[in-house]
Formats: structure tokens, C-alpha cells, sequence
């Protein structure tokens, strides 16, 4: 989609770092990632079929999804987890088409 760099970075370095992580944590047998653009946003979405884990715990010496959300938080977006104990882990982001990344 037509988007500032700095967007497409973001949405890139987002996808890296999911991917990495379900290399590292998950043992996933697949993941599927689905861009979707509309007139107002870009969603991005990253799905593991792996173990899932406590979205809501906290994980010292973890940086990955706390850069994830600054990230999407920094292009005006949004950045959301789903994930559940052995049902694998969706990431949700989106971005304004609009954004202005800072």
C-alpha cells in the first residue's frame, strides 16, 4: 500500500519480531500472516497455530512485543494480542493510511 516508509518499516519490524518469536516460543507448525487495506487503514495480522501463552503476563527481559506496540502506537495504530494456552497467538495491528509516524 502507499504509505509513508516509516510506516512500512514499522509494519515490517512488527512481522519480523512476531515471526521470531514463534520460531523461538510457540513450535508452531504453521503461521499465516494476512495484509488487508482499506480507504482509512492498513490491518495486519500474524496467526500461529503453537502453544500460546498469557498475553496479559509480563516478561522481564522480553522486549519484543513491548517494541511491537511502541511501534504501531508510534505510526498512530493499534496493536492488539489474542492468544491462549495451546491455542496458538494472533497479533493484530493497524495503522491509519493517513499515518503520520513520529
Amino acid at each position: 500500500p502507499q504509505l509513508p516508509i516509516e510506516a512500512k518499516e514499522a509494519l515490517y519490524r512488527i512481522g519480523l519480531e512476531a515471526i521470531q518469536n514463534t520460531i523461538k516460543h510457540a513450535k508452531a507448525k504453521r503461521v499465516e500472516l494476512n495484509l488487508a487495506v482499506t480507504d482509512e487503514r492498513v490491518q495486519f495480522e500474524i496467526c500461529d497455530d503453537g502453544l500460546g501463552f498469557d498475553a496479559n503476563g509480563t516478561y522481564p527481559g522480553h522486549l519484543g512485543l513491548i517494541s511491537m506496540r511502541e511501534r504501531a502506537e508510534k505510526c498512530g495504530g493499534s496493536f492488539n494480542i489474542s492468544s491462549q494456552r495451546g491455542h496458538g497467538t494472533t497479533i493484530r495491528v493497524q495503522l491509519p493510511v493517513e499515518c503520520a509516524c513520529r
